[in-house]
Formats: structure tokens, C-alpha cells, sequence
């Protein structure tokens, strides 16, 4: 049997920082004392959650922890730009060693997508389309080779925001080339101007699945 923690983080009283800090040492003693895994729960403009940027909170305890591992129960998918969660995903995966957990969701509150300016109606909608970008994106060797396979019928405004960051393992460094990807000529030539490598570091994202698709 294994013991963990979940965690909405409920505001009380008192100062943001005093609380970040309290949860933080709460983790230090919780990875000394053999706990298995932390959960953070995610919730926007309620005081539920003083911590709605659970993968900011989840950043700070890799760097307070060292055995415990880290997961979203869970990140809310119709929230996320997909490429930006994928970068951050990939991160949190470096910075806590491979101790990182994902679970997924739609949110179960319609006020939160309300207030986000989204209809709570087509949660379900937006949630499946950001779902099968980021299982496309876990799969694929280099967030730039995604980014061009999103892009390359419109623009490639969103590539930069991609570059040198991986999902794969290994130290080499890779070119995206014409033959790899099939770019138009314009966009190869735009990718030259831009010496857009891909440092391919670290660890493999290989293995990682996110720990459940939750409807929440």
C-alpha cells in the first residue's frame, strides 16, 4: 500500500507567501517520511485554490524534494494553450528528475470556464482537441517538429515559443530539414534564417502517461 497527499491548497487567512511556504516545508517533511506522491488539485477565482498555476507550485517543490513525486490531479486541459503545457510538462519532468505525475481533466465547474470567457457547453469539445495535442506532442521526437505539423497550413508565428526544448532522449543536436517533416520551401528557408536547432537533453518522456483522464 502507498500514501500520498491531495491538496487544493484552501485560502485562509494570512499572506500567499506564508502559505506556499507552509505547503513546501509540509513536502520536505512528507518526502522524508516516505510519502509516495503529492497531488495538487487545480481551481481558478475561488479561494478553493490559492495556487491555481499548479505546474509553478509543482516547479518549486522538485526543488524542495527529492524522493516524493509530483503530480496534477489535475490539470484542467480547456484552460492551456497545448504547446505551452507540453514545454512546461517536458520542464517539470527535467527539474524533478522524473518524479513527475500528470492527470487531466475538463473541470467540473461551469463558473471557472465562465469566467475564463469560454462556454461551460464546450468543455467536453476543447478538452479532446487539447487532449490529442498534448498525446501528440509526449510522442513526438522535438516540440519544433510538432509546432511546424500544427502550423504548416497557416503560419509559424507559434514556433520560437518551441525551440530547444525535447522530448526525447539522448545529447545530440538535430536540424529540422525538408525531408524530415516535408516543409514548403518557404518554411524551410524561414527555419534556416532562424538556426532553429533542437538540443535533444536529458531524460526520455518515453514512459511518461498521464495517471488518469478525469473528468473534474
Amino acid at each position: 500500500m502507498r500514501f500520498g497527499i491531495f491538496d487544493h491548497m484552501e485560502f485562509r487567512s494570512g499572506s500567499l507567501a506564508e502559505l506556499y511556504e507552509e505547503r513546501l516545508r509540509m513536502l520536505e517533511f512528507a518526502d522524508e517520511a516516505g510519502f509516495w506522491c503529492y497531488h495538487k488539485a487545480e481551481h481558478h477565482f475561488i479561494p478553493l485554490d490559492a495556487a491555481p498555476s499548479g505546474t509553478v507550485f509543482l516547479a518549486a517543490a522538485s526543488q524542495r524534494t527529492k524522493r516524493i513525486r509530483l503530480g496534477s490531479l489535475v490539470l484542467l486541459l480547456p484552460f492551456y494553450e497545448p504547446l505551452r503545457l507540453i514545454e512546461e510538462v517536458c520542464m517539470l519532468d527535467h527539474l524533478s528528475n522524473g518524479r513527475l505525475e500528470i492527470g487531466i481533466g475538463k473541470g467540473i465547474s461551469p463558473a471557472e470556464h465562465s469566467l475564463w470567457g469560454e462556454d461551460p457547453e464546450t468543455a467536453r469539445e476543447r478538452f479532446e482537441e487539447a487532449f490529442e495535442i498534448l498525446r501528440t506532442g509526449l510522442a513526438k521526437p522535438t516540440l519544433v517538429s510538432l509546432a511546424i505539423t500544427m502550423y504548416s497550413k497557416t503560419s509559424l508565428s507559434h514556433i520560437d515559443r518551441c525551440r530547444n526544448h525535447s522530448l526525447a532522449s539522448g545529447t545530440q543536436v538535430t536540424s529540422i530539414t525538408q525531408e524530415s517533416i516535408a516543409l514548403t520551401p518557404s518554411q524551410e528557408d524561414l527555419l534556416k534564417q532562424s538556426r532553429m536547432l533542437c538540443r535533444i537533453i536529458g531524460r526520455s518522456l518515453s514512459n511518461l502517461k498521464p495517471t488518469g483522464i478525469l473528468a473534474c
